[in-house]
């Protein structure tokens, strides 16, 4: 075998191992890709750390249908911080000297288990009350908005009840709790989803 053939077998294996490398290092860098995207998702959720839970007691009510056939979520809470809780959850916040982070709510998923940002510009629920004065237990409210079409009529032979719980399921079915968050404070409080009473 002449020199010239020998470096010729020799070249052939060295470019097939630079591409199975390459391969392999891309691979990684994907894979890398995809672990520091998957944090980006749930950026939006607070931080479970830094939020003081156990400030506001919460006892739930029976939730019911308004006047104008809105689907109602009642609560008694007790606020035990000491001072009165101002929650700022609208499309157009007042207007305030003071710089603030305004109010913001969760819906907490059961499948997959994850957290949901409702903002007032969805026109899902709104926060009936918004204030929670200190060491009073108080009515609570947080509204859906039901459409046109759910709303009862004439002909229905649905009873109120049964109305209810039916819109209360197609609203809330897969919801585990509302969570709502006060920045300023570093409060959460978590508002669970009334199931139907069993018979």
């Amino acid at each position: 075998m002449t020199r010239k053939s020998w470096q010729n077998i020799m070249v052939l294996p060295l470019p097939l191992s630079l591409v199975l490398f390459g391969v392999l290092a891309g691979g990684a860098t994907s894979a890398q890709t995809e672990s520091t995207k998957q944090p980006q998702k749930n950026s939006a959720i607070p931080s479970s750390t830094k939020w003081i839970e156990d400030k506001v007691s919460v006892r739930v009510e029976s939730p019911y249908l308004s006047v104008s056939g809105d689907l109602v979520l009642a609560y008694t809470l007790t606020n035990k911080t000491g001072q009165d809780i101002d929650l700022d959850f609208t499309e157009n916040p007042r207007i305030n000297m003071k710089p603030h982070e305004p109010t913001r709510v969760f819906l907490k998923l059961k499948d997959p288990v994850s957290y949901s940002q409702v903002t007032p510009s969805d026109h899902f629920l709104y926060l009936v009350d918004t204030l929670l004065a200190a060491d009073l237990p108080v009515l609570f409210h947080v509204a859906l908005r039901v459409p046109s079409e759910d709303k009862p009529s004439w002909f229905s032979s649905e009873s109120s009840e049964d109305r209810l719980w039916r819109l209360l399921e197609k609203k809330l079915g897969n919801v585990d709790s509302i969570a709502i968050f006060i920045p300023d404070r570093q409060l959460r409080i978590t508002l669970p989803v009334p199931g139907r009473p069993k018979k």
